[in-house]
């Protein structure tokens, strides 16, 4: 407030036009401020969380909604970054590499002092940037599966956990596919483990080929999968059904192994998870016994 009152003008009470200046003696003042920013943002390793306190602090000097923060890795955006009208984008370096790229959303078009003022304050986001990405692949190793690098059951659990509160606070639907491989246990035992692995790597990259990037697909260990879809929408996930079973009929190496697929297809009906995976997985058997390659809706 000191500073501000001496560019104050002492008869109208209107700021005089030294906005530049205002700024440098505002981050000369804030450095102990921005010091203890960066104890904040170390403080943890989730991303979602370092990036909404640097977007808090950061909303104290400009006029920014929020954040999104985008990796190889991951993509992470704070609560209320889609309020934005503009969008300033700046790259996040750390050892002359490159970290990702941070995307403000802003409710006007940033003004030189306040790229400087963003400029001195990331480079407190630096390091617990990095240290998040390195936290954030670690967790990813541990819920993935390695032969197929879908997701593992571990992560299933998670991610329906979260899918299923998502439902139930935003008001929206989603689908579980449980899928098996039909007869892959009879072309492991004739064609040997590794073609047998690669078919179950082949699988994994049809299920990738055949949904969104807002669906996700998991190996639950052996040739049992689940897919879960951000959709309730039926004829949507029977869709997505008929092109997995499509791109593994036509599919050489799964020609040459006789291996089909059967689906077993379930819409979240204000459930508990236990339910829904109960009545996809009893699609799933009204599928095998239908005479397999087959694909039922609960």
């Amino acid at each position: 407030m000191d500073i501000l009152q001496a560019y104050l003008s002492s008869e109208s009470g209107k700021a005089n036009p030294l906005t530049s200046q205002f700024f440098n003696g505002l981050q000369r003042s804030g450095h102990a401020n921005f010091n203890a920013l960066a104890e904040r943002l170390h403080a943890s390793l989730d991303l979602n969380r370092i990036l909404q306190t640097f977007t808090d602090e950061a909303a104290k000097y400009i006029q920014i909604s929020g954040l999104r923060f985008q990796a190889e890795a991951t993509t992470v955006e704070t609560e209320r970054f889609v309020e934005g009208i503009y969008e300033h984008i700046t790259e996040l370096r750390f050892n002359n590499t490159t970290l990702g790229y941070l995307t403000y959303s802003t409710y006007r078009e940033f003004e030189p002092q306040d790229i400087r003022m963003l400029h001195n304050m990331q480079s407190k986001l630096v390091m617990p940037i990095y240290n998040g990405i390195q936290f954030y692949i670690l967790q990813q190793q541990a819920v993935k599966d390695h032969l197929t690098q879908l997701g593992n059951r571990a992560g299933f659990d998670e991610q329906f956990e979260l899918a299923i509160e998502r439902c139930i606070r935003e008001d929206q639907g989603m689908t579980l596919l449980v899928l098996d491989l039909d007869d892959f246990k009879r072309a492991n035992d004739s064609f040997g483990h590794e073609i047998g692995d690669q078919v179950l790597q082949k699988f994994a990259q049809i299920l990738r080929q055949s949904i969104r990037k807002t669906d996700l697909a998991f190996r639950f260990g052996g040739d049992e999968f689940a897919i879960i879809l951000n959709t309730a929408d039926e004829p949507v996930a029977k869709r997505v059904a008929s092109r997995i079973q499509t791109l593994v009929a036509q599919n050489p190496l799964m020609q040459q192994t006789s291996v089909s697929c059967s689906i077993g297809c379930a819409s979240w009906q204000n459930e508990t998870q236990k339910q829904l995976f109960r009545r996809a997985d009893h699609a799933l058997y009204d599928a095998k016994t239908a005479g397999k390659n087959q694909l039922k809706c609960a």
